[in-house]
């Protein structure tokens, strides 16, 4: 049996131990910007080629800062 105080999903574990939530995602991969937007590998890809969306390298990882992936969907908003 669970205690009262055990966690009952996944989400629920990701807080700290004080119960605070975890600090917001600042640093997002391919993979994931593909989760969040919806928005396919070669599009994202290609924006990268051109420069629209801007990305930074951590060893072999390619990132997207937070405010650069806002920035970017942004763009495709304020263009429709």
């Amino acid at each position: 049996m669970l205690s009262p105080s055990a966690p009952q999903n996944r989400h629920e574990r990701r807080t700290s131990a004080k119960g605070f939530p975890p600090p917001e995602k600042q640093n997002f991969t391919i993979p994931e910007i593909r989760h969040v937007s919806g928005i396919g590998r070669t599009k994202i890809y290609d924006d990268i080629r051109t420069g629209r969306l801007v990305i930074f390298k951590v060893g072999r990882r390619t990132l997207v800062a937070a405010a650069d992936l806002s920035a970017w969907l942004a763009s495709y908003r304020n263009a429709a």
